[in-house]
């Protein structure tokens, strides 16, 4: 009874903080070099002054050869391929030593990571070693890299001697996180009254052919063109452009009011998720796209349809900040003035703004109404509400732990 008594007992978490902070075995080993001393001195013992000398050397080297182990020491870094918010990255590092070098840590900060602060331990360095940091990438973003640090307990692990290496500034890009949609939304007739008048796209006659591509896995067989495939022996697809789809355009809010929650599961992430992932899967589909935002400035982008390579929307997307003070609605207007093919617009609001722009009766508008209060308290249980239509207006209710993927069924 008593012993279950005594392992109930928790310890503050400040007093644990204090204890690991203050009793450690380099300061036992302080208390025990002075305790020796004192005796030694005070009863005239040579054994005591013995053992004295012998734990004053090992803290002298303790001492000393951290430091030693840092000296002339250069490192490199470069990132493995592009960062994605939610996904595995990598970054990997050459060190140069003049000379062996020992139990060496290299200690990285990476504000995007799950993990803040990344070691990697070497045990020995000869003249040059590389190494790979892992982790996950939590943030969308561009982020600044400074300089490093490395430490070294070496050799009896008592003292931990830790060193700022200058390195160059480097740019990271973290890009927005993507999901895979399993279908895409219906433009809807202009006259359309009843929930199933949707205009779909029909066989025949409506695929406009617009250029011919390197197969990739997933194309349809029907699509090779066999006659350019043989001419540079590989399979070449034909692409093709729906006509029966208008383009889609969507308009990002970066004012700072549409930011709720808190990051990375914030409102504003997940627009831009959705617009990516939107615009990712209309391309593929041979449908073009515009995006439009303002932060500092006017910012627009044209994605052209079949687009395999889609690094200067993430760019755009993962530089983008959530700052500005422009109001929204002349923001729709404008990039509806500019954009007349679109016949999709998707735009976003907090449920806590009512207010829905107006769009033209030819247009269809994909409404996407963020539930903040599931974003700053994503304990609270929300309720989950399928698509609503009215008019030519569909409105998406997305919370925190909406499956973006199944946004469209």
């Amino acid at each position: 009874m008593a012993a279950s008594s005594l392992s109930s007992i928790t310890v503050p978490p400040q007093w644990e903080a204090a204890l690991k902070r203050w009793l450690n075995f380099h300061r036992l080993l302080w208390a025990l070099t002075a305790v020796s001393f004192f005796i030694a001195w005070n009863r005239g013992l040579a054994l005591l002054y013995g053992l004295f000398s012998l734990l004053a050397a090992v803290l002298l080297i303790s001492y000393l050869l951290p430091s030693g182990q840092l000296r002339h020491i250069r490192v490199t870094r470069r990132c493995k391929g592009d960062f994605t918010a939610g996904q595995p990255g990598n970054m990997a590092y050459r060190v140069t030593a003049a000379g062996v070098r020992h139990q060496v840590e290299l200690i990285e900060s990476l504000e995007f990571a799950e993990l803040q602060e990344q070691h990697f331990f070497f045990n020995k360095i000869s003249g040059q070693s590389a190494c790979c940091l892992q982790f996950r990438c939590l943030r969308r973003g561009c982020f600044r890299l400074g300089d490093l640090r490395l430490a070294s307990a070496y050799p009896f692990g008592i003292v931990n001697f830790s060193k700022q290496i200058s390195m160059e500034p480097m740019e990271v890009l973290v890009f927005p996180r993507v999901v895979e949609l399993t279908r895409l939304p219906e433009p809807l007739t202009a006259d359309a009254t009843t929930w199933g008048d949707q205009r779909r796209p029909q066989k025949g006659g409506r695929d406009e052919f617009t250029a011919v591509r390197e197969y990739s896995r997933g194309d349809e067989m029907n699509r090779i063109h066999w006659a350019v495939s043989a001419r540079h022996q590989k399979l070449m697809v034909r692409e093709f452009e729906k006509t029966d789809r208008p383009a889609v355009l969507i308009v990002l809010d970066c004012n700072q009011k549409f930011d709720a929650g808190r990051p990375p599961v914030t409102t504003f992430e997940f627009a831009v998720t959705i617009a990516a992932s939107l615009i990712r899967a209309a391309s593929r589909e041979g449908i073009a796209c515009y995006l439009a935002t303002r932060s500092d400035g006017w910012q627009e982008l044209t994605i052209q349809t079949h687009s395999t390579d889609l690094y200067t929307l993430y760019e755009l997307l993962a530089r983008l900040k959530c700052d500005s003070h422009h109001a929204y609605a002349p923001l729709i207007a404008e990039a509806h003035r500019r954009f007349p093919r679109a016949g999709l617009i998707a735009t976003f609001r907090l449920d806590s703004d009512p207010t829905v722009p107006k769009i033209g009766p030819r247009t269809t508008h994909m409404d996407f109404e963020l539930d903040a209060r599931s974003f700053c308290s994503p304990q609270d249980p929300t309720a989950k509400r399928p698509p609503l239509r009215q008019d030519n207006r569909w409105t998406y209710r997305v919370c925190a732990d909406s499956k973006l993927e199944s946004l469209f069924e």
